[in-house]
C-alpha cells in the first residue's frame, strides 16, 4: 500500500474491485476476530442485467447480505452489501449479479475455491468442518456448487475410454456406481445402487455422439455392468481390469 492509498483503496483492489463497486467502510471487531468490509455501488451507476448484460439503470437495493470471504490475517473476514436491483427494459426488475460470488452462495468465489482445496487434502468433511470452521450442511452446498460449475464446463468432446464401478459404502450395506472418462481422469456421473438399471442409467447420461465415440468401457465382472453395457453401448469391447480377471483365474486353480 503506498502512502496515497487509503485502506479502502487497498481493499479494493485486495478484492479486485472495478467500478462502479468500491469498499464503502471497514469494521475490525478484535473482540471476535472478525473484519467487516462493506461494498456498495456508485450512486447512478448502471449495472448489467443478469440475463442479458444490457447495462441498466438502478430500481433500488436489497437487503443487506453477508459473505464469507479469506481470513484477513487472523481475521475472519465478511463482504457486507445491499445488492442493487436493475431494471431491464426486457426482462423487468432483477438483483444485480455481484463480482465476488455466484448466485445464492453465503460465501465468495476464493472462499469456495479455497474450501474445494481443504476437502482435496484432508481425509474427511469432519476434517474440513473444523479446519473451515463451518457445518457439514455448508460444506454440502459448496461442494454441491463446485459440481454444478464443473458439469456446466463439459464440452461434448469425442470419449474414447469409459469406465464403470460401484462403492459401497455405510459398512458395506449401500453401493453407487459411477461412470468416469480414463483418458481424462474425470468422474461424469454418479447414481445409487449397482443395478442393470443403475448402469444404464448411467451410461444414457452420455450424450448419442459420445455413445458413439466410445470404443471401449472397463468393467469388472459384475453381470450387472456387462449387460448395460450390451445394451446401451453395443459396439464398444468390454474391458475386465487385470485385478478381478487374476482373481477368478486363482480361484478357478484353487
Amino acid at each position: 500500500m503506498t502512502n496515497q492509498q487509503t485502506l479502502p483503496d487497498f481493499f479494493e483492489r485486495m478484492l479486485n474491485l472495478s467500478e462502479p463497486w468500491s469498499v464503502s467502510g471497514l469494521e475490525l471487531d478484535t473482540d471476535k476476530h472478525r473484519l467487516l468490509i462493506r461494498v456498495s455501488t456508485a450512486k447512478g451507476a448502471k449495472l448489467p442485467c443478469p440475463q442479458c448484460g444490457q447495462p441498466c439503470p438502478k430500481e433500488d437495493h436489497r437487503e443487506e447480505r453477508t459473505w464469507r470471504h479469506l481470513d484477513t490475517m487472523q481475521f475472519e473476514t465478511l463482504i457486507v452489501c445491499r445488492t442493487p436491483r436493475v431494471n431491464c427494459p426486457e426482462h423487468g426488475v432483477l438483483s444485480a449479479n455481484v463480482p465476488w460470488a455466484d448466485g445464492y452462495s453465503r460465501f465468495t468465489e476464493l472462499f469456495e475455491k479455497f474450501a474445494i482445496d481443504v476437502l482435496k487434502a484432508v481425509k474427511s468433511v469432519k476434517a474440513a468442518t473444523g479446519l473451515l470452521r463451518l457445518s457439514w450442511h455448508q460444506i454440502h452446498d459448496i461442494q454441491s456448487r463446485a459440481v454444478e460449475r464443473g458439469i456446466s464446463r463439459r464440452s461434448g468432446e469425442p470419449i474414447k475410454h469409459l469406465g464403470i464401478d460401484e462403492k459401497n459404502f455405510l459398512k458395506g450395506r449401500s453401493y453407487a456406481s459411477a461412470m468416469y472418462d480414463i483418458d481424462e481422469s474425470k468422474v461424469l456421473e454418479v447414481v445409487p445402487d449397482r443395478t442393470q438399471e443403475a448402469a444404464e442409467t448411467l451410461m444414457n447420461t452420455l450424450p448419442a455422439e459420445q455413445k458413439e465415440s466410445a470404443e471401449a468401457i472397463a468393467m469388472d465382472m459384475w453381470p450387472a455392468f456387462m449387460s448395460a453395457a450390451g445394451t446401451v453401448l453395443p459396439e464398444a469391447d468390454i474391458v475386465h481390469d487385470k485385478y478381478h480377471v487374476a482373481g477368478y483365474l486363482g480361484k478357478a486353480v484353487d
